[in-house]
């Protein structure tokens, strides 16, 4: 995104749990130049005498995709705050667009099919829905993420009337969430689906690319919070 999250000498000590980022420099030039060679960030930092911000960054989750898919990640969230606003130097191979925005924002705009939110990204901005203030939820982030994170592997559940993500903890999530390269057939609703779990749900039901119900009735064992729906709020 060309934001350079940085320390220097003097704000090395700084404790007020915000990130520091630098732009006194030819961001377009280094952009270009490391994205070439990522091993070319230690030459940028060595010159700016600048060490990255890793203080102010706080684990959030960890995805993994679903085994449906031929291209796979592991994926690891982090949260930074920022106290003040940076001007952002889009990466030109890697972002179509960007804009500073709430999170309620974009899952109503989700919601209404303005834009696409992957799952992922769907179900972390409804957890930050619990954080009326982003004082809050630095704090939470900070606080939570020495206790790492449960591993989100989504396993892929087709019903007559839409698709239904497994997720850890649930009843029915699958020993050996790589067993099957398909979405597995269930022939039943996604309501009836969700009646055979006998206790723990941990899943989100989608009826199409833009409509996702979350659910998950118990606390995750890595002390997070639990997604909220924006359809409430």
């Amino acid at each position: 995104m060309g934001i350079l999250l940085c320390r220097d000498r003097k704000t090395l000590t700084s404790i007020d749990g915000y990130a520091q980022f630098n732009e006194q420099f030819d961001r377009k030039h280094w952009q270009h130049i490391v994205h070439n060679d990522a091993s070319e960030f230690l030459t940028l930092c060595e010159e700016l005498d600048v060490v990255p911000d890793l203080w102010s960054l706080h684990e959030w989750s960890a995805w993994r995709t679903p085994s449906t898919f031929q291209k796979r990640f592991e994926t690891v969230f982090f949260l930074a705050a920022l106290a003040s606003r940076p001007q952002v130097l889009m990466e030109s191979n890697e972002v179509k667009d960007y804009e500073w925005r709430a999170p309620l924002d974009y899952l109503e705009a989700a919601l209404k099919k303005q834009v696409w939110l992957p799952p992922p990204q769907f179900y972390e901005l409804s957890r930050c829905l619990n954080f009326q203030k982003l004082e809050q939820l630095r704090l939470f982030a900070q606080q939570r993420s020495s206790k790492g994170s449960v591993l989100l592997h989504p396993v892929i559940y087709k019903c007559t009337d839409g698709f239904v993500h497994l997720l850890p903890g649930d009843d029915l999530y699958p020993s050996n969430p790589d067993a099957s390269s398909e979405k597995i057939e269930t022939g039943i609703s996604t309501a009836e689906f969700r009646a055979l779990a006998k206790e723990k749900l941990h899943r989100s039901e989608h009826k199409n690319q833009h409509e996702s119900h979350l659910i998950i009735n118990f606390k995750p064992a890595d002390g997070h919070v639990n997604p909220l729906d924006p359809k409430n709020l």
